[in-house]
């Protein structure tokens, strides 16, 4: 199979939610590793483990070698939308991980007939199952283990419960700039108010989602905010997935337990993380899922070009064991 090139595709607001849950779960395992029994306990219990209409728990299918892949959602207060989905997927044998963003409008459709977004289906009566089934369906079957959800309200607390993370803030001009350098922007609708002086800083929680959710200004607007957000991504996994952190993990848990959900065990967990600790922190690819915009019906959609999204997934997010198991 050719070797596929890494492009930059536009991506999805609030990606930073999800990577915190993956740090934080990374993070627990090893704190897990050192603490001993009674952490395995308090972890074991410190998730809600989400059921679809008929009360069954949803589960992920097995794991095939050394490969394991997690859907990871970031939801709104509302829990109805979800505003940010990542696929992760973890080689826990050569050390790698993978990411794709999947856009919020990625148009899904079911029955052959009714059309939705997929960040709609998190709000409906099977949840997580339904978001899990729509990505194979784009990826053409790419198994999904394990399924992590966050509230958003979890993003600004965890950060700052991290103590910050130092980051270099560019300087995007905008009408909100006013004659200052840094990020600026003001929306009252959302709620949204960001102002962020250009250069080195410590980003508060706050300030972070600013960050991340900041898009007005940029001259190739896609591909700019989708770079702040990766390099966001590698300071936060380079400066806060060290054993040091390792007494912040209770405080960590008790923030965010009551907005995370997840099937996966804790046995998983510290597997992923006594595989990973050592792992090269640069050693991260990270996609979004290919396509374009369209109007259907007077409805903004993503469409996904599924053919392309086919390529990455069999590189970066299957291993031949997958492939195996698809064709028998």
């Amino acid at each position: 199979m050719r070797k596929h090139r890494k492009k930059s595709y536009t991506t999805v607001p609030y990606p930073l939610i999800i990577i915190i849950a993956a740090v934080m779960l990374v993070t627990a395992t090893v704190s897990g590793v050192v603490c001993g029994s009674e952490f395995y306990k308090w972890y074991n219990t410190a998730f809600n483990l989400s059921e679809t209409v008929d009360g069954d728990v949803i589960e992920g299918d097995v794991v095939v070698g050394d490969r394991i892949n997690v859907l990871l959602m970031g939801v709104d207060k509302s829990t109805l939308l979800s505003d940010t989905i990542m696929l992760v997927s973890i080689d826990t044998k050569d050390k790698k991980v993978a990411i794709m963003s999947i856009l919020r409008d990625t148009r899904i459709v079911i029955g052959g007939t009714s059309s939705y977004k997929i960040n709609s289906l998190i709000g409906t009566s099977n949840k997580e199952q339904a978001t899990i089934e729509a990505v194979k369906s784009l990826t053409g079957g790419v198994p999904i283990n394990y399924y992590v959800t966050v509230q958003t309200q979890a993003f600004r607390d965890v950060i700052d419960i991290l103590g910050g993370v130092e980051y270099d803030v560019p300087h995007v001009p905008n009408k909100f700039s006013n004659g200052r350098r840094g990020m600026y922007y003001d929306d009252p609708y959302q709620d949204l108010h960001i102002a962020l002086p250009e250069g080195l800083q410590v980003l508060d929680g706050e300030a972070a989602e600013g960050l991340v959710r900041f898009r007005y200004g940029y001259a190739n607007a896609d591909e700019e905010r989708v770079k702040v957000q990766q390099d966001f991504i590698k300071e936060l996994v380079k400066q806060k997935l060290n054993i040091k952190y390792v007494n912040k993990v209770p405080e960590m848990y008790d923030t965010a337990k009551e907005n995370i959900r997840t099937n996966m065990s804790p046995a998983t967990a510290f597997g992923i993380a006594k595989a990973m600790v050592d792992m090269d922190k640069t050693d991260i690819s990270t996609f979004s899922m290919p396509g374009s915009a369209q109007y259907i019906n007077n409805v903004s959609y993503f469409i996904a070009d599924t053919a392309e999204t086919r390529e990455i997934i069999e590189e970066y997010f299957m291993d031949s064991e997958d492939d195996e198991v698809e064709s028998q």
